[in-house]
């Protein structure tokens, strides 16, 4: 007993030690995954649906920070991730309870069949799906395609080794025999669905990387033309969206620019979305809009003064002098993550701004 007392007195030190040296890792961590335990609670069963975790998340993350639960170290680590650094949890966002049922259920089963079979190689295929399994506790392993197929190469053969001894005939004729061609053919169906336009889509791609770099050179007149002509190939990239959304708001065309920077909300949890729409509302004279998406942004990453200094400029703007001072002192006060040449710009012109 006092070893192994000794032994977990040993693992607590070591746990601590690494705790210590990476705290605003792993203090962002544990917020991200509380933060994904929310927005699955918006919505429990059906969930948001795949690849939006990004939207969902950046909504509760900025319903958290809108209210008095937060702490200051929450703040100072929050960010706007593409993914849960935890499959599980994303998977339960995205695809909800019963999704993460499903799949959980389904690894379950073919760890199952793997403890039952006396192959001798099964040993090899348990301990790839179990690191598999506890990589997917830290990481997004799912949402890279290279360990996709090792993960799916993992199921199969966990479902190919049966014990069972029955005639071949007779092996056809069973119910699960059945039930995995069925699966196979509705796959390849599903398959050949989603790339039927795989060439379109890869001309898109190639034409985006393209418009890219006159997108670069601050060149919007023609980008968003060609941007428009892409659009249908390229709306569920959040990236896409983003430099869409800003050629529109460059080239006046404000309303626009916010119904597709909405679209990039629900796919990102990038305040840059907000703020940009925030400016296209603001030229529109829609101040009231403009006020909620600059909080909005404000709330998601509480750390950034970006959205903060947009909203005091809008104040000044928009003859609302009095919240535009308030405002401009809180940027002035507030601390910055990470001190660079824009920060004090901003906080150099409010600075000029409350000059009487």
């Amino acid at each position: 007993w006092w070893v192994a007392g000794i032994g977990v007195v040993c693992l607590l030190l070591l746990f601590s030690g690494l705790y210590l040296m990476k705290k605003d890792s792993a203090d962002g961590r544990r917020l991200m995954w509380k933060i994904a335990g929310r927005a699955i609670a918006e919505n429990p069963w059906g969930g948001c649906g795949l690849g939006y975790f990004g939207g969902a998340f950046g909504k509760a993350q900025a319903a958290y920070f809108a209210t008095e639960e937060a702490t200051e170290q929450e703040e100072w680590v929050a960010g706007s991730p593409e993914y849960g650094f935890n499959e599980y949890l994303q998977l339960g966002v995205e695809l909800g309870i019963v999704g993460s049922i499903l799949f959980l259920l389904a690894v379950g089963l073919a760890v199952r069949q793997l403890l039952y079979s006396s192959r001798p190689e099964k040993g090899a295929v348990l301990g790839g799906l179990t690191a598999f399994s506890v990589f997917a506790c830290f990481s997004y392993p799912l949402s890279v395609i290279p360990l996709v197929i090792v993960f799916v190469l993992f199921m199969a053969l966990a479902g190919t080794l049966d014990d069972r001894k029955l005639p071949e005939e007779e092996r056809k004729r069973t119910v699960g025999a059945w039930f995995v061609m069925g699966a196979s053919l509705l796959m390849a169906g599903i398959t050949w669905r989603l790339t039927e336009h795989k060439e379109e889509w890869k001309q898109a791609y190639i034409r985006w990387g393209e418009e890219q770099r006159y997108f670069s050179m601050d060149i919007f007149e023609e980008t968003v033309d060609h941007y428009r002509d892409l659009y249908p190939f390229l709306k569920d990239q959040p990236k896409f969206l983003f430099e869409y959304g800003q050629c529109l708001s460059k080239t006046g065309q404000y309303e626009e620019g916010i119904r597709i920077l909405t679209e990039g909300t629900r796919l990102s949890a990038d305040p840059m979305f907000y703020n940009i729409m925030g400016k296209d509302a603001e030229a529109l004279k829609h101040f009231g809009q403009a006020e909620a998406c600059f909080k909005q942004a404000s709330y998601m990453v509480p750390h950034r003064l970006y959205p903060l200094y947009l909203l005091a400029k809008m104040y000044f703007e928009s003859g609302q002098s009095e919240k535009g001072r308030d405002m401009a002192r809180q940027v002035i006060q507030k601390e910055p993550k990470v001190m660079s040449d824009a920060v004090k710009e901003m906080k150099a012109e409010l600075e000029e701004r409350l000059k009487p």
